[in-house]
């Protein structure tokens, strides 16, 4: 293969993408372990609320119970 005066403007070319894909591919990789983080502490959030409202439905029965005992004669 010859060397001719496109050549180097070819290798540039690549060289630029690679460069550009690499960092685009970077960003990419950040924005997804960002997104799993915001993932994950939903999803701890969630599991802490529905473990807080079954401790307020316990809590409530309790009071309908005593409630109803002191309502008996």
């Amino acid at each position: 293969m010859a060397n001719g005066p496109n050549d180097n403007g070819n290798k540039i070319l690549w060289w630029l993408i690679s460069l550009l894909t690499g960092g685009l591919v970077g960003l990419g990789s950040h924005t997804i372990t960002g997104n799993a983080d915001h993932g994950s502490k939903i999803a701890v959030l969630e599991h802490q609320a529905a473990e807080t409202e079954h401790r307020l439905r316990q809590i409530e029965t309790k009071i309908d119970r005593l409630l109803e005992h002191q309502r008996r004669p």
